[in-house]
C-alpha cells in the first residue's frame, strides 16, 4: 500500500500511489492538481531549499514540462542565478520577467533601469485597471509617449492629496486646472 520512512519511530516520509509526503501523510487531502509532492506538517515554518553552486552558470531552477524532448522539457521556468543574484521567470521557453539584485523588476528586459521597467518590441504598453472604474494606459512607440484613460466620461484627470482633482483634460480636449468646468 504505502512505503514509509521512519526516524526514531516517527514517520518522516510516505510514498503512496505516486504521491510523496515529507513531514506528513495527508497528500490525498490536497488538490489533486499539485499533490504529487507535499512538504511540511502544517505547523511552523516549512520549506524546500534548492542548494547549488554560486559560480557563473550555476542556477537553482524549477522547470515546467509538457514533453520529454526539445523545448518541451522546459516550457516554463523559475530560475535563481546565484552568481549575479537574479530571479527570472519564463513562459513558452522565453524569459518574460526578471528581478535583479537591487530589487528592480524588468518585464520584457533582462536589464531593468528603474524599480519597474517594461519593454516590448512593439512599444512599451502598460494598462492599469480597476473593475468597473475604467483604465489608465501608458504607452510609447519609441518616439511618442502616451497617457490615456478609458472612463465613463472619457476624461483624463490628475489628482493629488487624497484624490483631489487638480487638472483635467475632457473628452473634447479642453484642459482645466483647479476646476472641472469651463470658464464662462
Amino acid at each position: 500500500d504505502a512505503l514509509t520512512l521512519h526516524a526514531n519511530a516517527t514517520e518522516t516520509m510516505r510514498l503512496t500511489n505516486g504521491t510523496v509526503g515529507i513531514g506528513n501523510s495527508l497528500m490525498s487531502s490536497f488538490d489533486a492538481e499539485a499533490n504529487n509532492l507535499v512538504v511540511g506538517s502544517g505547523s511552523g515554518d516549512e520549506g524546500i531549499t534548492i542548494y547549488t553552486g554560486s559560480s557563473a552558470g550555476h542556477h537553482g531552477s524549477i522547470f515546467f514540462a509538457d514533453g520529454t524532448s526539445g523545448d518541451a522539457v522546459r516550457r516554463g521556468k523559475i530560475r535563481y542565478e546565484h552568481n549575479n543574484e537574479v530571479m527570472s521567470f519564463s513562459t513558452n521557453t522565453s524569459e518574460r520577467m526578471r528581478i535583479n539584485s537591487s530589487g528592480m523588476v524588468g518585464i520584457g528586459t533582462a536589464s531593468p533601469t528603474a524599480t519597474l521597467t517594461v519593454n516590448d518590441a512593439g512599444g512599451a504598453f502598460m494598462q492599469l485597471e480597476r473593475t468597473g472604474q475604467g483604465h489608465l494606459f501608458l504607452s510609447t512607440d519609441g518616439t511618442n509617449g502616451t497617457i490615456r484613460t478609458s472612463t465613463s466620461n472619457g476624461a483624463l484627470r490628475f489628482q493629488t492629496n487624497g484624490n483631489n482633482e487638480r487638472a483635467r483634460i475632457d473628452s473634447s480636449g479642453n484642459f482645466f486646472v483647479a476646476t472641472t468646468t469651463e470658464a464662462t
